[in-house]
């Protein structure tokens, strides 16, 4: 099953597979309750199980409404984008990275039931995109900074402990976030995502 990082209450320290879980947006809570359902499902049918909570998963085939998608669509139009103040921290994995934990988690026998997918690294969101605006050579004039409110997953730091993944299998992401950009930038404007 796989899961968010919303489901978890906003924390200071990493958050891990033990953190309670404390949804304060409707996102959070929907999954919070799909994981409780697949959880006591399995439990009363003695159904092997694990759980995968994804943290910021970003790459080039995102929906459009995301950020990297949004930030390349106005930029590459020279439009300015309005956008929050950037200062919320997050915790962002590439996509591929993300595949191949799921891979691993789903063939191999595990010994745990819950796993967080992600860098355990935060970064700022204004950081996030100024890396963007760098690597695709874009107008950092036309960032808004400050100028749109946050609506839904207000937290003001979300960074993931991936201790289990890691000690057990030996995984972490393979793909810098530098990279990461610079694959997705490259298909957007392959795709002519604009």
């Amino acid at each position: 099953h796989t899961s968010s990082c919303y489901e978890y209450k906003d924390s200071n320290i990493k958050i891990n597979e033990k953190t309670l879980l404390r949804p304060n947006s409707l996102y959070g809570t929907f999954k919070a309750a799909t994981t409780n359902i697949v959880e006591q499902v399995c439990k009363y049918k003695k159904i092997k199980h694990v759980i995968i909570y994804l943290f910021g998963v970003y790459g080039p085939y995102e929906s459009g409404t995301k950020i990297l998608p949004s930030l390349f669509k106005s930029l590459s139009r020279n439009e300015s984008i309005k956008l929050t103040n950037g200062e919320q921290i997050r915790d962002y994995t590439y996509i591929e990275d993300i595949v191949k934990g799921c891979l691993l988690l789903g063939i191999k026998k595990t010994k745990k039931n819950k796993y967080n997918l992600c860098s355990s690294k935060g970064i700022t969101i204004k950081n996030f995109i100024f890396k963007f605006v760098k690597i695709g050579k874009f107008n950092h004039r036309l960032l808004k900074f400050g100028k749109k409110k946050m609506k839904e997953n207000k937290f003001s730091k979300v960074i993931g402990d991936n201790q289990n993944i890691s000690k057990e299998f030996n995984w972490k992401p393979k793909i810098s976030i530098e990279k990461g950009m610079k694959l997705a930038i490259d298909e957007f404007r392959k795709r002519d995502v604009i």
